[in-house]
């Protein structure tokens, strides 16, 4: 077999490799879309270097031999993986499931048996022969039917997925000046070397220019993806960057670069957009680098951070593209520099009032005592020489002091609930707990009340002196509102069995047999200040049920009741349970001495 040299040959060999190199940059690098590329570029590779083989050979069954195995193993693969770029660069990964991708395999797939088995058949090549150029020997060709079918689509293949990177490019003012330079040109090559080919207008004819034209457009694709991260993180970015919102938004790619930068974050940083995208985060911020630093390798982060004079709330979170993997970072910056003050103010102001509360409480109940201990003095010591009417009076002025004193003990404990910045949760011995609220109400008043509660009670976690007051609260209400005598019920129930080891809640109850309530009533109940209608005759100030709210919502639990018209009600609330809670209800009755 005699061989020749063709110059031009030079061109292929040197497109192949730069094709294979392209396509091991790619495969080390893993891009995002970076296997549908990879794939590419070895067929480009492939083509090329069939091609070249093909100048060699002077003889004409040689030369077909290998035109008609190596050369469509590329092309065809070419498209075909071409095909798959372009749908996944532009965000259309959807597409592709099992049956798109047979679909856009058959075609290739059946070209390429059409070139393997063109020997016994002139679908593809209805004829071929030798022509001599300046001494040098090719093959020169008639093509078939199938081979103009298969010319329309892998042309409209090419034109198609250029189009729909174009677009994506066109659409998305996320790329930057350089990245999008590359990416048209990248997608415009192929259509140019088609159009050469289809005119005739060829610099190495016969040759086929094609091969060196795909390395070439190889070669911006590439370039774009090792100096813009054209595939690592577009074009998911900045479909989450709002260039118009108040706060901060930065896009940092798996390498540190600044991928996109919104203009609150550019001014926050006081840079312009141009100096920080393309950049590499630490070097283009020499003077955040110690923040950038701390927070370098996290994904999920949220916490404050002071830039400058500003503090502001950073949060980072995980950049995901549509196949769930990391393709960088999104950072947001909140300024939060006046909230921040405003917090603060409002904290001192809420000390300032606190102390001022606490000081006109104290300041009053000295002289309310002395009003009630005055008052019930004389009714004890004069009551013989005082009418009918003046100790009338003094009773009154003596419950009046009384309720007044309630009033303020109610209004320190509320502002003590909300003040205590941390409440120290122990074992509650509830027995002991209702037995203190219950004699605090009967030896205080004269009642005539029922009280059945169980001997052994579970154990919950809380603060005890706010529990016993939530205890107060309840039984009052349910002396007050209850029937005439009050027959009071107390109990308690674990609420919630878990099997995974979390510890369940108690639900503690008082039930009365007073009245009952309505629905609507029942949502009334625990709001500050908020007295039923029904029940103005009963002397009270509001600020019970509101005060049980924030006592048991502070210890973790909640509060409600259970109520119906004439069959009276049921007042809970909940607590977490210790670690020995076990609940052994034994009634027993405890009455007024």
């Amino acid at each position: 077999m005699a061989l020749q040299f063709v110059p031009a040959s030079i061109l292929y060999i040197l497109s192949a490799v730069v094709a294979f190199t392209l396509a091991f940059i790619t495969w080390r690098l893993k891009p995002e879309h970076g296997r549908s590329w990879f794939m590419v570029m070895v067929c480009a590779g492939i083509w090329a270097t069939a091609n070249a083989l093909e100048t060699f050979p002077t003889d004409l069954d040689t030369k077909f031999n290998i035109i008609t195995t190596l050369p469509y193993l590329g092309v065809c693969g070419l498209i075909f993986f071409w095909s798959l770029f372009a749908i996944s660069y532009s965000q259309h990964e959807s597409w592709l499931n099992r049956y798109t991708i047979a679909l856009l395999a058959f075609m290739p797939a059946t070209t390429y048996l059409m070139a393997l088995t063109s020997h016994w058949h002139r679908f593809f090549w209805d004829s071929y022969w030798l022509v001599e150029h300046d001494g040098l020997f090719f093959i020169d060709t008639a093509f078939g039917p199938w081979f103009w079918l298969w010319a329309v689509y892998a042309y409209l293949v090419i034109l198609v997925g250029a189009l729909m990177i174009i677009t994506a490019v066109i659409r998305s003012p996320r790329l930057y000046q350089g990245q999008a330079v590359m990416l048209i040109l990248g997608s415009l090559i192929p259509l140019i070397s088609n159009f050469l080919f289809l005119t005739g207008i060829n610099p190495i004819a016969p040759l086929d220019i094609s091969p060196l034209a795909l390395t070439l457009s190889g070669i911006f694709f590439t370039v774009g993806m090792l100096r813009f991260g054209l595939f690592s993180i577009v074009p998911v970015a900045h479909d989450l960057v709002v260039k118009n919102v108040n706060s901060g938004v930065i896009v940092v790619d798996l390498k540190g670069r600044i991928i996109e930068i919104n203009p609150a974050a550019a001014k926050i940083l006081n840079r312009s957009r141009n100096e920080l995208v393309g950049q590499d985060a630490l070097v283009a911020l020499p003077e955040y680098v110690t923040q950038m630093q701390q927070f370098q390798d996290t994904w999920e982060v949220k916490t404050e951070m002071a830039l400058g004079a500003r503090i502001y709330e950073l949060e980072i979170t995980p950049l995901v593209n549509r196949n769930g993997k990391r393709a960088g970072r999104i950072i947001l910056l909140y300024d939060m520099t006046e909230r921040k003050q405003a917090l603060q103010e409002r904290d001192s102001l809420i000390k300032e009032l606190d102390a001022y509360a606490h000081t006109v409480a104290h300041d009053l109940k000295n002289p309310l005592s002395l009003v009630v201990g005055y008052s019930n003095l004389m009714l004890r010591k004069e009551k013989e020489t005082l009418s009918a009417s003046a100790q009338s009076s003094l009773q009154t002025i003596a419950k009046t002091g009384h309720k007044m004193a309630e009033i303020v003990d109610a209004l320190l404990l509320l502002a003590s609930v909300r003040s205590m910045e941390k409440v120290e949760m122990k074992p509650l011995d509830t027995a002991v707990l209702v037995h203190n609220a219950w004699n605090r109400l009967t030896n205080s008043n004269d009642v005539a009340a029922e009280l059945s509660a169980p001997e052994n009670w579970p154990t919950a976690v809380g603060y005890a002196p706010w529990v016993e007051q939530v205890w107060v609260n309840y039984l009052s209400n349910a002396i007050k509102y209850g029937g005439q005598p009050p027959t009071i019920v107390v109990g308690a129930e674990v609420l919630t069995e878990t099997g995974n080891g979390a510890r369940p809640y108690l639900r503690f109850w008082v039930r009365d047999n007073g009245k009952g309530l309505s629905a609507a009533e029942a949502d009334q109940l625990f709001q500050q200040f908020t007295r039923l209608d029904q029940h103005t005759a009963v002397q009270g100030h509001g600020l019970g049920l509101s005060i049980v709210q924030r006592i048991v919502e502070r210890l973790g639990g909640t509060v409600g009741v259970e109520s119906e018209p004439g069959v009276g009600s049921t007042f809970y609330f909940t607590l977490p349970a210790a670690d020995t809670a076990v609940l052994q209800p034994e009634p027993a009755v405890i009455r007024n001495p």
